[in-house]
């Protein structure tokens, strides 16, 4: 898993429940509970998960095809799907691409591809389409 807290924030809480929370982009506090992630399928499985630097499109696809195998029988999908959403992780978390947390209006921190820009546009789009 990535860095749970961003560090420019780490004045903002005392040393013992920094390793308890963490900011979204909207700066309120999430509280995290890890322990879905010792039962995992994926644990150890970064290469699977997380793609290299300058990785090529067609790579990432077969990648993420089969991370999204190990996801479907995965018994903890829903919480690690979840921490993603709300952590604003990169990479494969929960069955979900980038661009599909981008749509459903969870867009990483760090936004390093374009397809993952028109995503989380297309998903704000959306959702104000769907709100009025």
């Amino acid at each position: 898993m990535t860095d749970q807290f961003d560090r420019s924030h780490t004045t903002l809480l005392d040393e013992p429940v920094r390793s308890l929370v963490s900011l979204d982009l909207s700066m309120s506090v999430v509280a995290i509970d890890s322990s879905w992630m010792d039962r995992a399928l994926c644990k150890g499985r970064l290469e699977l998960f997380f793609g290299i630097a300058g990785e090529r499109p067609e790579r990432r696809v077969r990648r993420e095809a089969a991370a999204k195998k190990v996801c479907e029988g995965c018994p903890v999908v829903e919480p690690c799907r979840q921490a993603a959403r709300l952590n604003r992780e990169s990479g494969f978390w929960g069955g979900e691409s980038e661009e599909e947390r981008a749509m459903a209006g969870f867009p990483p921190r760090s936004v390093s591809r374009r397809s993952v820009q028109a995503a989380a546009s297309q998903g704000t789009s959306i959702r104000r389409a769907e709100a009025s």
